[in-house]
């Protein structure tokens, strides 16, 4: 089966990458809001969606970080299974060491969509280097830190076109609906602090 693009519809694109040892997992869930190419491949959305959003990510992770690949799946047609896309890359903030924690010490953001419709939702991205940290604060090391953090949470709320011409949003999908006809688009976004990864329903990642 073929990935199938459809306008005002839902599609999960899941980061998967590791830290120390340890597996990170990222999903994000966005609406389709105009097609060009039906039949795009999922390669072209990958490539759009790193240089929106992965890339902004990755200017405030360790070095120590790895990006690995990202799966992509239509929330209303499982049948046309999940598509792998390799991206390997690294964080780029050069890094050989790591705060106490290390593995579930996150940059956390949250994302809210329109007033009332839906619960805020939320990105936390591991790899958060040591020289980053004074006591329980984030400080400007390196120079633009700061910066990047908002960019990043800017990026979660600007759509992107594809080299195909596909544009989508980021978005909630509310539990009511896991076919992915109702998604609502995140009006804004904002980094809120250091955090932790909570443990996880299954399939749910941050």
């Amino acid at each position: 089966m073929a990935l199938v693009w459809s306008t005002n519809h839902g599609y999960r694109a899941t980061v998967r990458g590791d830290y120390l040892g340890a597996q990170v997992i990222n999903r994000y869930d966005f609406n389709c809001t105009a097609v060009a190419n039906a039949a795009a491949s999922p390669s072209d959305f990958v490539l759009a969606f790193k240089t929106a959003i992965i890339d902004a990510a990755l200017k405030v992770q360790s070095s120590l970080y790895n990006l690995n690949d990202v799966l992509i799946q239509n929330l209303g047609a499982t049948a046309q299974g999940t598509f792998q896309v390799a991206t390997p890359d690294t964080g780029d903030i050069s890094s050989t060491t790591y705060p106490a924690g290390a593995a579930a010490l996150c940059f956390t953001f949250r994302i809210t969509p329109n007033l009332g419709i839906s619960r805020s939702g939320w990105k936390r991205l591991a790899g958060v280097p040591a020289q980053c940290i004074l006591g329980n604060d984030v400080v400007d090391v390196p120079t633009g830190l700061l910066t990047n953090l908002e960019d990043f949470a800017t990026a979660l709320t600007t759509p992107f076109t594809t080299t195909a011409g596909n544009t989508f949003k980021l978005g909630v999908v509310t539990h009511g609906f896991p076919d992915g006809t109702n998604i609502y688009p995140s009006v804004s976004a904002s980094y809120v602090g250091l955090g932790t990864q909570n443990t996880r329903k299954p399939n749910r990642g941050a």
